[in-house]
Order: C-alpha cells, then sequence, then structure tokens
C-alpha cells in the first residue's frame, strides 16, 4: 500500500526556496492496484512519482511511506512513461 499525508515540495532555486509544486498531497492506493496519473504539463506528476519512488521524506514535507533516504518496498514497481 502507498499512503501520502499532506506533501508538499519545492525546489531550491539560487535565491532561496523557491515556489512550491506540490502541496497538500493526500492519497491511498491500495495493494495490487494499478493507478494512472493524469495531469497537464507542469502540474508536478513527475515530482510526484519521484517522491513515491525514493519512498523518501527527507526532500518533502509531509509523509510517504517509506523512511527517509531508504526506497520503499514498491520503490523497483512505480515508473512513468511519456505520451
Amino acid at each position: 500500500m502507498i499512503v501520502l499525508e499532506d506533501v508538499h515540495k519545492r525546489y531550491r532555486t539560487h535565491n532561496g526556496p523557491g515556489k512550491w509544486v506540490l502541496t497538500g498531497i493526500s492519497l491511498t492506493i491500495p495493494k495490487q492496484c494499478n493507478v494512472g496519473l493524469m495531469g497537464a504539463n507542469g502540474a508536478g506528476k513527475t515530482t510526484l512519482l519521484r517522491l513515491i519512488g525514493a519512498g523518501s521524506t527527507s526532500r518533502a514535507r509531509g509523509g510517504s511511506g517509506g523512511s527517509a533516504g531508504s526506497p520503499g518496498p514498491w520503490g523497483s514497481r512505480v515508473g512513468n512513461t511519456g505520451r
């Protein structure tokens, strides 16, 4: 199962913290469930998938189902593709 609770993400810029690219993302994906993620260009789809795949809370505020710095059990099963 993948659980995200109130996840926020922003990238640093040379001027300090940048704008938020993800704000308040919460979702639960049950085991053995295939999920598609759709959205406009620049909506944060790839950023969200990278956070899920890494299973890390070290670079995001909020929680994901892995421990900081270690891959979650789903790490090798999360991927993305272009159109």
